[in-house]
């Protein structure tokens, strides 16, 4: 095989890479379809180049004709290709572009039926600059004006890119590109007609054109990436910046749901403080008369004793109050779930005399991971619910029973009540705090907000309601599966 042949060859090959490359990047991006029909010219050139390779290989003036009207027929998808190419890439539509695809159809077509239109069938033989030579078979005088149609449309299409070189990416050096290809191209015509004798160069022009454009590819490929690194940075940071805005409005949320629980318990609480200051300023008084009356010492003591236990209830109550009213979130810690629940009871407790029977059954379970007070409010707010829930209970009498214990991978707390099942109507949307309003709804609120305070511990809440009465339960992870974090 001749020199020539495999330099064709060679730029064949690199067509088809060329082609595969840009099928690849379409299959990616198919909404960038100027790679499809780069693709389509890359094939085009294949085409052409083997064609060369053929015409370098002819030895007989059938062998001669078939490579050359093959190279010629090869011209319908460069010409299709690269015209749908430049109205993508350029941005435009062009009227001269769009006739240059059925002037090539009819044209080719007619020659490829008609051999005689293009050829005389002289043969002629052609020595190479490197040595040895080919055959070619000599074109007819009609064949002129299919190649000058050609030479028109490789000028405008140069023309149009150059017009508009300072407007699209790439635009100078696609243009220079372009002229190359186009000079490589006009040079083959003129091999073609016999105005000199010369090696065919239309695949190493498209080289140089396949070459800007692939520069300009990466340069935007690392444009993009670039652009892609940054914007991930900005949208980390985003993120962020709304999680830390969500938290903060879930921890309003939360606070404002347990100021509200508290509220609710206002009369309750004012007593169970109000009652050990009384009995404390009861007891105060006592003291007083005791310390006069030389006749009563071992009062003391005991009036002491009493005042302290008093004095206590209240430090307890006041010290859940603050705990339960505080705004900010504390760091997490390990809590037995059966504590935070003794400690909330005080808070309830008159409401809970004077309401309905509790009953309790505060077993010990694994310790659970986070924060304390967020905690306690899931007990508080359970409780709430079930007291208001209580007022229209079952004939046999207001109950409501609250346990702690554990379950499988944690701890579990469970609150029911015996009162009507829930309103179908509130049951249907129960966790769409939206439709939230008043009575039934303050509930709704409750659980609401538990069960984000529960899932946020990573725990998990469902309610069971029918006729026997309304079940929660919640579960929480131990804290050595939380790594002591909420």
């Amino acid at each position: 095989m001749s020199f020539f042949a495999l330099v064709n060859l060679g730029f064949a090959a690199f067509a088809l890479c060329v082609a595969i490359f840009h099928l690849w990047i379409y299959r990616m991006r198919p909404r960038d379809a100027a790679h499809f029909w780069i693709a389509v010219v890359s094939l085009g050139v294949v085409w052409v180049a083997g064609s060369y390779a053929a015409l370098y290989e002819a030895r007989s003036l059938g062998e001669a004709q078939r490579a050359q009207l093959a190279g010629m027929v090869a011209a319908l998808p460069l010409v299709i290709g690269f015209v749908r190419f430049s109205e993508l890439y350029v941005g435009v539509e062009n009227r001269l572009l769009r006739l240059c695809v059925p002037y090539s159809v009819v044209m080719l077509a007619a020659a490829y039926a008609k051999p005689s239109l293009l050829f005389n069938g002289e043969l002629i033989r052609v020595s190479l600059p490197l040595g040895g030579e080919y055959v070619r078979a000599g074109l007819a005088p009609s064949a002129g004006i299919v190649f000058l149609g050609f030479a028109v449309m490789i000028l405008s299409v140069v023309g149009i890119y150059a017009r508009r070189a300072r407007t699209i990416e790439g635009g100078g050096l696609i243009t220079l590109a372009l002229a190359g290809w186009g000079a490589g191209m006009a040079h083959d015509l003129c091999v073609a007609v016999g105005l000199y004798e010369a090696p065919w160069l239309l695949p190493l022009g498209f080289s140089l054109f396949s070459g800007a454009f692939g520069s300009i590819l990466l340069r935007r490929l690392v444009r993009a990436h670039t652009k892609l690194e940054r914007s991930a940075g900005e949208l980390h940071t985003l993120v962020e910046t709304r999680t830390a805005e969500l938290r903060r409005k879930d921890l309003e949320l939360a606070h404002g749901a347990r100021l509200g629980t508290l509220g609710a318990l206002a009369g309750g609480i004012a007593h169970e403080i109000g009652e050990p200051l009384a009995a404390v300023s009861s007891h105060v008084k006592e003291l007083r008369d005791a310390w006069r009356d030389e006749r009563r010492p071992a009062a003391f003591g005991e009036l002491l004793t009493q005042s302290q236990h008093r004095i206590e209830r209240i430090r307890t109550v006041v010290a859940e109050l603050l705990q339960l009213a505080r705004r900010e979130e504390s760091q997490p810690g390990r809590h037995e779930l059966h504590a935070i629940v003794a400690g909330v009871l005080p808070i309830a407790g008159y409401e809970l005399s004077r309401r309905a029977r509790l009953e309790t059954d505060l077993a010990s379970a694994p310790a659970v991971a986070g924060d304390g007070a967020m905690l306690a409010q899931v007990v508080l707010n359970l409780l709430v619910g079930a007291i208001h829930a209580i007022e229209h209970s079952a004939p046999q009498g207001p109950l409501i029973t609250l346990s702690t214990g554990g379950h499988a991978g944690g701890a579990r707390l469970v609150v029911s009540d015996n009162a009507p099942a829930l309103p179908t109507e509130l049951a249907a949307d129960l966790f769409e705090l939206a439709a939230a309003g008043g009575g039934e709804d303050q509930r709704r609120i409750g659980f609401v907000v538990t069960k984000q305070l529960v899932e946020r511990h990573g725990g998990t809440f469902t309610i069971e309601s029918g006729e026997a009465g309304t079940r929660v339960t919640v579960d929480l992870p131990a804290a050595c599966e939380l790594g002591e974090s909420a």
